[in-house]
C-alpha cells in the first residue's frame, strides 16, 4: 500500500518486503525533536563547508541564478519544465511532459488530550501504525483510489513518534499527545477526508474521538500550495505504476542528468523513487562528480 497502487500490480509486494526487512534489521528510527532537526543538521554541515542558504526567493527561471558549475534541482518534471524549459533539449522536454502524477493523500494532524486508546495495547509503543483492516479491505481501498473513486474506508497511516520521542510535545502541547495521519485518496480529491480518518482510527481505538483537542486538515490542494512538488497531493513524485518506479522521469541510463550539461535532477521523480532514504540526491551527486572527473 505504500506504493499507493493496487496490490495486484507488479512490484507492489517488493515495497512491503523492503519495508519489512528494513524494520527488522534496524528498527524504524525517528529524529529527536522532529524531522526539522534533520534539516538543521544538514544546514549546519553545509555552512561548516562554506555553503550559503538563500530562502524566501522563488526561482521561476534558472537564468536568474548566478553562473555555477552545476545546478541540482529537487523538483518534479512539471517544475523543471517551468524553470528550465527553454534551455532543455526538445526531446528531453517532450519526455518530461509525459510525466504524470500519481494518487494523492489527505493529511490530518491531531492534538489529543491523552494517548490513543488502542484496542491492542501493543500499538501504543509503535512510532508508525498502518490502519486498513484485512488484506481484502486494503486491496479494495487501493483499487478504488487507482480507479479515481474515494474509498469509504481508506488506507490510513498514523504516526505517533512521541512514543519514542517525548520531546515532540513541548510548549503549549506539553501534557498532550501529538499525532499526524494521512489517507490515500484519488489524485486531487477535493473532499474532506477527516471524518473517514477519524472513523478508521476509532475502529481500532474506541474513544479516540473523545480525546481530540484540536485538528488541522490538509487536502491535496492545500499540500500543493504548501509545497508545489506535491502536485495534486501526490507525495511520491509521480506515479509508481508499471515501470515508472524505475524509469523515472525518463528511460535513461543516467536519469539524474537533466537534459543538458551541468543540470541535474535529485527529486523523488528520479530512481529509486519516493521515501525517507535520500538516495535520489545521493545518486544525483555521484553522477555529478563522475561527470566532473571526466
Amino acid at each position: 500500500a505504500h506504493a499507493i497502487l493496487p496490490s495486484s500490480r507488479p512490484l507492489t509486494a517488493a515495497f512491503g518486503a523492503l519495508f519489512g526487512a528494513l524494520g527488522m534489521s534496524s528498527g524504524w528510527p525517528v529524529a529527536r525533536g522532529g524531522s526539522g532537526a534533520i534539516v538543521e543538521s544538514l544546514v549546519a554541515v553545509l555552512r561548516a563547508h562554506g555553503g550559503r542558504l538563500h530562502l524566501g526567493h522563488e526561482v521561476t527561471d534558472l537564468r536568474a541564478l548566478p553562473a555555477a558549475d552545476a545546478v541540482v534541482l529537487d523538483l518534479t518534471p512539471r517544475q523543471v519544465l517551468r524553470v528550465a524549459g527553454t534551455g532543455l533539449p526538445p526531446r528531453y522536454a517532450a519526455a518530461l511532459r509525459r510525466w504524470r502524477p500519481g494518487p494523492s493523500v489527505s493529511k490530518v494532524d491531531f492534538l489529543l488530550d491523552g494517548p490513543i486508546p488502542w484496542r491492542d495495547a501493543r500499538l501504543a509503543g509503535a512510532g508508525t501504525v498502518h490502519l486498513g483492516g484485512t488484506a481484502a479491505e486494503i486491496r479494495r481501498a487501493e483499487d478504488d483510489v487507482a480507479a479515481g473513486r474515494m474509498p469509504t474506508r481508506p488506507f490510513v497511516m498514523l504516526c505517533q513518534q512521541q512514543a519514542a520521542d517525548p520531546s515532540r510535545a513541548t510548549g503549549p502541547a506539553r501534557g498532550h499527545t501529538v499525532v499526524w495521519s494521512y489517507a490515500h485518496v484519488p489524485h486531487g480529491h477535493p473532499g474532506d477526508v477527516r471524518p473517514l480518518i477519524e472513523a478508521e482510527v476509532e475502529r481500532h481505538a474506541p474513544g479516540f474521538r473523545d480525546r481530540i483537542g484540536a485538528a488541522v486538515a490538509m487536502r491535496p490542494a492545500d499540500l500543493e500550495a504548501w509545497n508545489p512538488n506535491l502536485v495534486g497531493g501526490d507525495i511520491a513524485g509521480g506515479s509508481l505504476a508499471g515501470a515508472r518506479a524505475l524509469l523515472r522521469p525518463t528511460a535513461s541510463p543516467r536519469p539524474h542528468r537533466a537534459g543538458r550539461t551541468g543540470l541535474y535532477l535529485a527529486s523523488a521523480s528520479t530512481p529509486p523513487g519516493a521515501g525517507v532514504h535520500g538516495m535520489g540526491g545521493a545518486w544525483a551527486v555521484r553522477t555529478l562528480l563522475a561527470d566532473r572527473r571526466r
